[in-house]
């Protein structure tokens, strides 16, 4: 729980500079690259401590996805959400109660967040690159009944305990070749749902605080100009290219969170 004589004015010129461009990060990785936005629970883990980044960065991811609905939600193809979003909020379920329970431990439950979640998006990684080339030249793509299930809990998992489920809905995504519009207004409308149903959760961990949230609002500028700063590289970025860049981004940012959690 962030303490009691937190203010706003706790932190340095440095760290300003570093909450600026995190929430810029914010707002780019819903509306531009998405493989960007596994940066912002490293930078947020930076400025708090994990537990309370996590219930910081939520409003901001919230107040970044009303940006990436509002440019793609036309886009969204819904029966790839409705696969696997019963699956998430069970997963989200599953990540409140396991804070409860381990949440005081800080130190271990940082270190082993990070490792986690960065072996196991990088499974997935793997996983989906085997399956899109198993699959091969086909014009539609038939992946197995158990994915929706599995990417579902694990991304409803993570999601509830780091804000860092960006990558594992990513791979989910990526399995079905979607174009970039399409891929980027399903993932939106996805995370949109996901976060509200984490609010009310992450306010009962004391998470979120009015304190945080007024800090948040402060940041809102910074949001809205990445969310602005995504939207027109969109625009410029091929369709191979984006995926490629996706993948590279991903893979990257899981060899940070596992050796972040190794070395803190």
């Amino acid at each position: 729980m962030i303490p009691q004589n937190w203010t706003l004015f706790d932190h340095s010129p440095q760290g300003w500079a570093l909450l600026l461009f995190a929430a810029m990060v914010v707002g780019f990785s819903k509306t531009g690259v998405a493989g960007v936005g596994i940066l912002n629970p490293v930078l947020f883990a930076m400025i708090f401590p994990v537990a309370e980044s996590v219930g910081f960065l939520l409003p901001m991811l919230i107040m970044a996805d009303l940006f990436a609905v509002g440019a793609y939600r036309k886009d969204a193809q819904w029966r790839y959400l409705l696969y696997s979003l019963p699956w998430v909020v069970v997963g989200i379920g599953v990540g409140y109660f396991f804070m409860r329970r381990f949440q005081s431990l800080e130190q271990e439950y940082d270190s082993v967040m990070r490792i986690s979640i960065g072996v196991i998006v990088l499974v997935m990684l793997a996983l989906s690159l085997w399956l899109k080339w198993r699959q091969g030249r086909r014009s539609e793509l038939h992946p197995p009944v158990w994915m929706a299930p599995a990417f579902g809990l694990l991304t409803g998992f993570t999601t509830m305990l780091a804000n860092a489920a960006g990558p594992i809905y990513t791979m989910y995504l990526l399995i079905f070749a979607l174009p970039k519009k399409q891929f980027m207004g399903t993932r939106a409308v996805a995370f949109f749902l996901i976060n509200w149903i984490k609010v009310p959760l992450q306010w009962d961990l004391g998470n979120i605080t009015a304190e945080s949230l007024v800090l948040n609002a402060c940041l809102f500028p910074a949001i809205a100009i990445g969310a602005w700063l995504g939207i027109v590289t969109l625009k410029h970025i091929p369709e191979k290219l984006f995926r490629v860049l996706i993948q590279v981004l991903v893979l990257l940012a899981c060899l940070r969170l596992i050796y972040s959690g190794i070395v803190p």
